[in-house]
């Protein structure tokens, strides 16, 4: 067992689950024993195997619902139930109701308990609130929790509401996101009018600008680099800034979200200490070509080895360069046609290198950052307020999920089964599962 292995099995060991106030007629349950783990052996597939389009989907603990896919059939879970996708690194929680392939990494498979409506279980398991350990395994925490059990009925009243509910948040969320498509489709006019000459027409012929020139990204920049492998044992609660690919996912550096590392003294991970200044750019994963900069010092900060580090020459300017690299017409095209050409999405150092570009003078590329962020200014403020709003929907969905658990989002009639009548048939059904398995054991042996 690894330093970090023997630290979060004593953080699991010291946890304590927070539980919600529940009406007299509820019970709290084991959590094993409302929602069962699945073996998956021999089943998972690697993330190298993943196909972009193939006869089954693999399901894997991403942000993604669908990881990727396959067209092998022996991979497949077949359940006669839907199963609870969580992942052990992520914390994602996915209801599929199909068979479907697992993911190798992290990738826990959950069956309800045949006394427990599955869309309950669900919805119950969003409503759980569990340390975040980085990219550490958090099923120790999910196991050592407790799982709220409704009478049965009470339990489809409240799967109904909580849907009737959630349906109406997103279609408010559908349309704020449509609003964000329209500015998003502005931003990206303008960026191709900054780059294809338009934006500062009027201003070259008044101050008789330099020609623009041909040249690549590599000659544009001093240094370039990814990161390294093996990180998962540099894991920390504390220390350096580590960047990973969900931190550039909105084209920009955003450290809400942040791990940490504590690096050795002459570790390979060393040569990717970012610098302000440094372009950062996701070359694998579903965030591939997302890109930002290091705008202010930030601290001691190393990238993930799904980032690329980019450094320009001294003097370059690197608002511009980043401009270029998030506009659709510009580099953002180029990178994505190199991510895409086969295989699973991803970029190599070289792809970046090669990436091409019209160049002003430094005059004009000044002049061009100052009016994308003249221009950009009322978008920004409208795209943040949107976000807001968004989140604030996000806010509320957590509330209705902490409503429901705690028993107070649906009438309660007295006249129903109680959960202590269904807590006695869910034991029952554990204790006939668990002869019915040690029965097939031993007939396997015996075989």
């Amino acid at each position: 067992m690894t330093a970090s292995d023997e630290k979060v099995a004593k953080d699991s060991e010291d946890w304590v689950p927070v539980l919600l106030p529940i009406p007299a007629h509820w019970a709290y349950v084991n959590f094993e024993d409302a929602l069962k783990p699945i073996s998956t052996a021999n089943l998972k597939i690697a993330q190298k195997n993943y196909l972009l389009e193939g006869s089954f989907p693999v399901i894997d603990q991403g942000q993604s619902f669908v990881g990727g896919y396959t067209n092998s059939d022996s991979k497949l879970i077949k359940e006669d139930r839907a199963l609870i996708v969580f992942g052990d690194h992520t914390k994602c929680f996915k209801f599929v109701g199909f068979p479907f392939a697992p993911g190798a990494d992290g990738t826990k498979v959950l069956k309800p308990s045949p006394l427990v409506d599955e869309k309950f279980a669900y919805y119950a398991c969003l409503s759980l609130r569990l340390p975040d350990r980085g990219y550490s395994r958090h099923y120790s925490f999910l196991k050592r929790g407790k799982f709220p059990v409704a009478p049965a009925k009470e339990q489809r009243r409240i799967v109904a509401k909580i849907e009737q509910l959630f349906s109406e948040l997103d279609k408010g969320i559908e349309s704020l996101k449509a609003a964000e498509e329209q500015l998003e489709a502005y931003r990206q006019a303008v960026l191709k009018h900054a780059f294809d000459g338009k934006l500062t027409e009027q201003w070259r012929q008044e101050h008789s600008a330099p020609a623009w020139t041909r040249t690549t990204l590599g000659e544009q920049l001093s240094f370039l680099t990814s990161g390294s492998r093996g990180w998962a044992k540099f894991y920390a609660d504390q220390g350096d800034i580590f960047i990973r690919a969900q931190n550039l996912k909105c084209d920009c550096l955003e450290l809400d979200d942040v791990a940490f590392v504590e690096l050795p003294d002459k570790s390979e991970g060393m040569r990717t200490h970012v610098q302000v200044g440094d372009l950062l750019i996701t070359i694998t994963g579903a965030n591939v070509t997302k890109t930002g900069y290091v705008k202010r010092d930030i601290g001691t900060a190393y990238v993930s080895q799904h980032v690329a580090l980019a450094r320009p020459i001294e003097g370059s300017n690197t608002e511009f360069l980043y401009w270029y690299l998030v506009a659709e017409a510009g580099g953002r095209k180029q990178l994505e046609k190199m991510a895409y050409g086969a295989g699973k999405p991803g970029l190599n150092l070289n792809n970046i290198r090669s990436v091409e570009l019209a160049l002003p003078g430094r005059e004009e590329q000044a002049e061009i950052v100052s009016q994308i962020q003249a221009t950009l200014s009322i978008e920004e403020k409208l795209r943040s307020d949107i976000e807001g709003q968004i989140q604030n929907a996000e806010a509320l969905r957590h509330s209705i999920l902490k409503t429901a658990f705690s028993g107070r989002l649906v009438d309660q009639d007295p006249s129903e089964e109680t959960a202590t009548t269904l807590l006695d048939r869910i034991k029952d059904e554990n204790a006939f599962r668990k002869k019915k398995d040690k029965k097939s054991k031993k007939e396997e042996e015996a075989a």
